[in-house]
């Protein structure tokens, strides 16, 4: 497996590993993080499993998965994760998604990491459109995705759901300039 590092000026971003478990599970079993989100919060075993596959993506042909730690430069220490679902490269559009530690919220951190992988895949996969999905109630990821330069496109009607209940989500795009 090819190491994949994409550095920013505060962060990194780097395959997870399985040493990751620990910070990976703080922010992933934290209700407060994970309330807009179709999953959590984690289990410790949910966390492992997800770093896992996260493991085992990264090394298949062709890659379709990316997840990706967000390691704070300075603490060397795992604060979230980003990453990208491929779909059919042939058409060459992507999603994109993300999740932070609440103690690194509101310092730009998310859309710096966001930022780069776009930047990142965007060549590396000649990517033609980049899209994402956030709960019309998620005021910080819809901002997020707007710096990315990101519209929103649309409302999905109760598409996602959430603690077993059907929730509407927001669907935000951006055609990309190769």
């Amino acid at each position: 497996m090819k190491p994949l590092r994409i550095r920013t000026k505060r962060l990194q971003l780097r395959r997870f590993r399985p040493e990751d478990i620990e910070d990976a599970h703080a922010y992933a079993s934290d209700p407060v993080v994970t309330r807009f989100t179709d999953w959590g919060p984690n289990t410790i075993d949910d966390t492992r499993a997800f770093i896992q596959e996260a493991i085992a993506d990264a090394q298949a042909i062709p890659l379709q998965t990316i997840s990706l730690a967000i390691e704070h430069r300075d603490s060397q220490r795992v604060i979230g994760t980003v990453g990208m679902e491929l779909g059919k490269s042939t058409l060459g559009d992507a999603s994109i998604g993300f999740c932070m530690n609440r103690e690194f919220w509101g310092r730009g951190l998310t859309t710096e990491a966001a930022q780069a992988l776009l930047d990142w895949a965007s060549d590396a996969f000649q990517l033609r459109r980049v899209y994402a999905t956030c709960r019309p109630d998620n005021q910080a990821s819809a901002r997020v995705l707007e710096k990315l330069g990101m519209k929103c496109e649309g409302r999905l009607l109760r598409n996602v759901q959430v603690d077993g209940e059907w929730c509407d989500s927001l669907l935000y795009a951006a055609v990309l300039s190769n």
